[in-house]
């Protein structure tokens, strides 16, 4: 996708455009949360991240993404 290709805009209007459509995809909601992190935009990563937790607890990903993203959010205290 054109995250890859460094895009991150146009991969998040893609993102965005699947969840319109399908607000439940865990995929695009990853990857938003993971752009957002990228970007050092914690709080709206972590956010991401909690939804998607909501419906895959057990997901490793996650559960990896959610601690590395309370810990950016402890150490900017």
């Amino acid at each position: 996708l054109s995250q890859h290709a460094g895009q991150n805009e146009a991969a998040q209007r893609y993102y965005q455009q699947v969840l319109a459509l399908a607000p439940r995809d865990v995929r695009a909601q990853l990857a938003l949360a993971n752009l957002q992190a990228d970007a050092g935009h914690w709080p709206q990563a972590q956010q991401a991240f909690l939804e998607v937790y909501r419906q895959q607890p057990d997901n490793p990903d996650v559960l990896y993404s959610l601690a590395v993203s309370f810990d950016h959010l402890q150490q900017g205290q």
